[in-house]
């Protein structure tokens, strides 16, 4: 049995927490994916979000435009190709990571920033990913 704790209400801007890493990568926004809290010595599982990334600025995200892993455990998700989005347009990614399995308690966090991969160039928001296990039971 598997006793992990999803927090829905997690999903939201982060910017302001976490501004010295947007500032870090040159980017305007951050919002964080999820949140998961799991028991210590869980064994490795899979998590899928679809996350919609839209195009605000003026110009198309180019073919070499991809949401690439910046710091934290990659999760198994080292880099999302996203291709050319036309202004005003949106992708859909599908994030799908894997959290590992702890044997002491403690959290991690996980960052992925939209880039052009040819010109270093962020397209958009960086994307986080919190991590949290405890010791002893999440549910009753």
């Amino acid at each position: 049995e598997m006793d992990v704790a999803d927090a829905p209400t997690a999903r939201a801007d982060v910017s302001r927490e976490f501004a010295p890493t947007l500032d870090r990568l040159g980017a305007v926004q951050a919002f964080r994916v999820g949140r998961v809290r799991v028991e210590v010595d869980q064994e490795p599982f899979p998590i899928v979000y679809a996350v919609t990334v839209q195009n605000t600025g003026q110009t198309n995200w180019p073919l070499t435009a991809m949401l690439v892993h910046e710091s934290g455990d990659a999760l198994g998700l080292p880099v999302v190709e996203l291709g050319p989005v036309a202004p005003g347009d949106a992708s859909t990614i599908a994030f799908d990571v894997s959290v590992p399995k702890a044997t002491n308690p403690g959290s991690a966090t996980s960052t992925w920033v939209m880039r052009d991969v040819a010109t270093g160039q962020p397209l958009g928001p960086v994307l986080i990913f919190e991590s949290e296990w405890i010791d002893g039971q999440l549910f009753g």
